[in-house]
């Protein structure tokens, strides 16, 4: 049982990743937008888990990139152009 589980959840996210629509993934698996959508965000939280832990006590790779915040903006002024 959790096996199976497992897999549909797993072909859920391949599915998605592949382009199916999530209308389409919900009717062919039987299953609500929200059970998808639960899926598809703790696949992405686990993504970024595991890079984290790869990229761990690499000092090169921890900090922040030059130039840019936390949240990806350019720091300092912005050019207009």
């Amino acid at each position: 049982m959790k096996e199976t589980l497992q897999k549909e959840r797993v072909l859920a996210v391949e599915k998605y990743r592949n382009g199916e629509s999530p209308a389409a993934i919900c009717k062919a698996l039987g299953r609500s937008k929200f059970w998808l959508y639960k899926w598809l965000n703790r696949y992405k939280s686990k993504k970024k888990a595991l890079v984290r832990r790869s990229l761990k006590g690499s000092a090169a790779l921890s900090g922040p990139v030059a130039g840019r915040n936390r949240s990806g903006r350019q720091n300092g002024p912005s050019a207009v152009v």
